[in-house]
């Protein structure tokens, strides 16, 4: 849970952190970005996020290309997927939960 400073602890959950999320969104001014360049700018970070797993199993990359941290470049798609979840009114913990109810119907081969 965050605390009334709106700092995030190890106890938060998963609403917390969508809470904490959307509050940033509105402090940094992010709130006019329309859902379609939020999924543009997850689409973006999921590519960084192969970049960085490319280099930390050892395949070849561009050198050229920033080697940011996996762990930052994974926080950043759950920045930016959080954000898009509170911009079109979903929550990702009753969205996760409806689809693993789904998944635990499903017959995995």
């Amino acid at each position: 849970m965050s605390d009334a400073s709106g700092v995030l602890s190890e106890q938060s959950s998963l609403r917390d952190i969508q809470d904490y999320v959307w509050r940033m969104n509105k402090e940094r001014g992010f709130l006019l970005e329309s859902p379609e360049k939020r999924m543009l700018l997850l689409t973006e970070e999921v590519g960084e996020v192969a970049k960085a797993v490319r280099k930390l199993v050892g395949m070849k990359f561009d050198t050229a290309t920033s080697h940011a941290n996996l762990a930052e470049e994974i926080a950043d798609v759950l920045i930016i997927l959080s954000g898009l979840a509170s911009m079109t009114d979903i929550d990702l913990y009753e969205a996760l939960v409806g689809k693993e109810a789904k998944n635990k119907q499903r017959r995995w081969e």
